[in-house]
């Protein structure tokens, strides 16, 4: 059973790590540990998660301001109901608007039940069915779960656990 990643568990995983990346060991000697970030569990994390993607943290929390100007309260429900235009101007890929309309669907259609994640392994979450959103994402559809855990084994795989 994998080890929830907490502060308390960090420092030994940490040390796991470096021991076996010389190149991770030096990032973590000249910038320190990473943060351990506690999200809300839910859509909208799993939307910002989908932004942060190949971009730079500010450049995606500018993005999700936007959308959250034009989309607040932020459900999958009023994503949808936005237009490409709309997306695009919040700063929204055209990938990014596809990721996040079949999240939003599949909520909605009830194919992804994201409080049901924590009674789910890691591995049952990636044997999902191909092109779902657990299957295509599973860190951040591990995220989304109500009381999801971080593990050493899978290290981006869920929020960490309060500790």
């Amino acid at each position: 059973m994998p080890i929830p990643l907490t502060a308390v568990t960090l420092p030994d995983a940490l040390a796991d790590l470096t021991a076996r990346d010389a190149r991770l060991a030096r990032i973590v000697a000249k910038f320190g540990p990473p943060p351990l970030w506690a999200r809300e569990p839910g859509f909208s994390t799993l939307l910002r998660i989908i932004l942060e993607q190949q971009v730079s943290l500010a450049s995606a929390q500018a993005a999700f301001d936007r959308l959250l100007a034009v989309a607040s309260p932020l459900t999958p429900e009023r994503f949808l109901e936005l237009d490409d235009a709309t997306l695009k101007a919040a700063g929204f890929s055209r990938q990014k608007t596809r990721y996040g309309r079949e999240l939003a669907g599949a909520i909605l259609s009830s194919s992804l039940e994201l409080d049901a994640l924590d009674a789910l392994d890691d591995e049952a979450v990636r044997a999902a069915p191909p092109g779902s959103p657990s299957h295509s994402a599973p860190s951040p559809t591990r995220t989304a779960g109500a009381n999801s855990r971080r593990s050493l084994a899978t290290p981006m795989a869920c929020r960490p656990s309060p500790g």
